[in-house]
């Protein structure tokens, strides 16, 4: 790993762009329709949770990351079978990201662009930011996360004259059942995929607090998503949301400022360029640390490259079509709770069993030690008759 530690606010901007990622760009309701607000706002909460339970987890092994604390806790064999299971989960991942914003510009705006071309221009661009290294993607994300939050908020400031209140109303009208399991949903997706960003930790000093990172990113990532949707509600309704495939476009297609300030709608497609850049180079970053681990390879950001092409690659053919890719999402949901909940439980008990027994034999032989210093002072030898 490189010596040059990455600062921890540079992470956070990293994991609160990935969480929004193409979220910011569906933004569309939920089952709990103009309730989904409060289920992203819940599922925030449950995030910093998430970070807690996360950060025991990298507190096994201060300084470094989640793939050597696989190897460490589980073992060489296993650690490293539990390596590949997370290189295919960031692979498959980062593939859909690929097909969405592949289909986001041809059906949006350029419907005669070439997949190919796209994957020409994005792939290199994103495998090349990679191994620049993980401090230049962090000192990338802190500049597009101040501009992803500029143009949010730019949306909410124009659109406040077309905002109708109602459109929120009944607050809880779907039942808080139907909310709290929306909340569970937007908790896997996109919270959960904090898991891939624990890879990042191989590189942070350790006085760093890793609870402090990712609880910050979490918290700002949800922000922004709860704020997403209020607004998309406010100014289409749920019905109207569930119509569109890429809600917030739909949503800021209506704001305008007379004839001075049109097609707001631009800065949704901005958003997404920026955030899937972000987006796809953590999942890039991961597969390739992954991999290394797995192989023994010195260069961690060697396979880099053949991870993000493999992507693109598999994006190709993951999905007949838009619409299928939104209704296979609740599936990728399901598909991500092993490697957001299961495993990082699993190693976490198993670290604590074998850690905490060897911790506890050292003391064990620490004591001795340190009553046979003591005992001279402590207690005068018996007189020698």
């Amino acid at each position: 790993m490189d010596n040059k530690k990455v600062p921890g606010v540079k992470l956070s901007a990293l994991i609160a762009l990935l969480l929004t990622g193409s979220s910011v760009t569906l933004g569309g309701g939920s089952a709990a329709e103009q309730d989904s607000w409060i289920a992203m706002a819940a599922a925030t909460a449950g995030g910093v949770l998430l970070a807690w339970f996360y950060s025991k987890v990298l507190r096994l092994h201060p300084g470094k990351n989640i793939f050597d604390i696989f190897i460490d806790v589980l073992g060489n064999g296993c650690g490293k079978a539990v390596c590949w299971l997370y290189v295919i989960y960031a692979v498959y991942i980062g593939s859909r990201i690929f097909a969405l914003y592949n289909n986001f510009i041809r059906i949006v705006n350029l419907d005669k662009t070439p997949v190919a071309g796209i994957m020409l221009v994005s792939v290199p661009l994103v495998a090349g930011l990679v191994k620049c290294g993980l401090k230049n993607v962090g000192s990338c994300a802190k500049f597009l996360f101040t501009v992803v939050i500029l143009m949010t908020g730019s949306t909410l400031v124009f659109g406040l004259p077309f905002m109708n209140p109602g459109n929120l109303k009944p607050i809880l009208g779907t039942g808080v059942g139907t909310v709290a399991g929306a909340s569970l949903a937007y908790l896997t997706l996109p919270m959960g995929e904090t898991v891939l960003a624990l890879s990042f930790f191989g590189e942070v000093d350790q006085k760093e607090s890793p609870f402090r990172i990712l609880s910050l990113g979490i918290v700002f990532g949800g922000g922004i998503l709860t704020a997403v949707l209020l607004r998309n509600l406010l100014l289409l309704g749920a019905p109207t949301c569930d119509l569109f495939v890429f809600a917030s476009y739909g949503a800021a297609g209506i704001i305008s400022v007379g004839d001075f300030i049109t097609r707001i709608s631009v800065f949704i497609g901005i958003e997404l360029t920026l955030t899937a850049i972000a987006k796809l180079s953590v999942y890039t970053y991961a597969a390739a640390v992954g991999v290394s681990k797995a192989l023994g390879l010195k260069k961690f950001l060697q396979p880099a490259a053949p991870c993000c092409a493999l992507m693109g690659a598999l994006s190709l053919t993951l999905y007949q079509n838009i619409q299928t890719e939104v209704l296979f999402e609740k599936y990728v949901s399901l598909i991500g709770i092993p490697f957001q909940f299961l495993i990082p439980l699993i190693v976490l008990i198993v670290g604590k069993i074998r850690f905490g027994k060897k911790k506890k034999g050292a003391a064990k032989k620490a004591a001795p030690a340190a009553g046979t210093e003591a005992s001279p002072e402590e207690s005068p030898e018996e007189p020698a008759f």
